[in-house]
């Protein structure tokens, strides 16, 4: 009654505390940890800003080279580039699969 207002998120893929639109307009966005090995797909949100560095921004389309259960990392493409990511960063990246 008397203490601070708690603040709901809106948004637990995000952690921001307003309503997403990026994840209500694509139904079809899955995290990059579950991409499959050489497809490609398009950046949907990427909550962390170290990643954007690396070119993984909204919009960008990158391809996965390697994504095996049994390994801790996986290895994406962008442009002529490749990285090696984390599991965990994978996991809070959203991607769209592109239709050939």
């Amino acid at each position: 009654m008397f203490g601070r207002k708690k603040r709901h998120k809106f948004c637990n893929q995000c952690n921001i505390n307003r309503p997403c639109q990026i994840h209500t307009e694509y139904k079809h966005a899955i995290p990059l940890s579950l991409a499959l090995a050489d497809n490609e797909f398009s950046v949907i949100c990427n909550p962390n800003p170290k990643c954007f560095e690396l070119g993984l921004c909204h919009g960008n389309v990158i391809r996965v080279v390697k994504n095996n259960d049994y390994d801790r990392n996986l290895v994406i493409a962008v442009g002529d580039s490749r990285y090696i990511i984390s599991r965990n960063v994978a996991d809070n990246i959203m991607v769209n699969p592109l239709t050939p």
